[in-house]
């Protein structure tokens, strides 16, 4: 829940103004931290996919069990690896947001927004990788050149 917390504090520094120079500079203050390049890697990666929308994270399937942890990181890694969107996994997600809305409602909506990867912070994998190269894998079309 700490790293979480952390994150917060990070984006909210990040989306305090628009300029592209402003945002290298803080990537490049957090470039070491490792708990933030792995937020940014579950936020922006595009071949990491988790099969779960708003809708799905409203439906109610009447289970009221509570949490007694959250770590952040496991619940990503047992939705990377279980990506049906499945009633199990809606619960999971159900049951980590509901732990963490006790801490903090922005650290709730915060880790809503990481679930359906719907996070802006005002770049993109472009402008991350240029601070940490290879974070972000990115896809490029390959260009052709002359036969001649």
């Amino acid at each position: 829940m700490r790293t979480l917390i952390k994150f917060k504090l990070f984006v909210a520094e990040i989306q305090a103004s628009n300029s592209k120079k402003y945002k290298q500079e803080v990537l490049k203050r957090f470039k070491d931290d490792e708990d933030i390049k792995r937020y940014l890697k579950i936020a922006f990666d595009p071949y990491t996919v988790y099969g779960i929308s708003y809708k799905k994270l409203s439906k109610d399937f009447g289970y009221n069990g509570e949490r007694e942890d959250l770590n952040v990181f496991e619940l990503f890694d047992y939705l990377a690896e279980h990506n049906t969107g499945s009633t199990a996994e809606i619960v999971e997600c159900q049951l980590a947001l509901g732990y963490a809305a006790t801490y903090d409602l922005e650290s709730s909506y915060l880790l809503t927004k990481l679930i359906c990867k719907d996070l802006s912070i005002g770049c993109d994998a472009k402008t991350i990788n240029s601070v940490i190269p290879g974070l972000i894998p990115t896809f490029s079309v390959q260009l052709a050149e002359k036969y001649f």
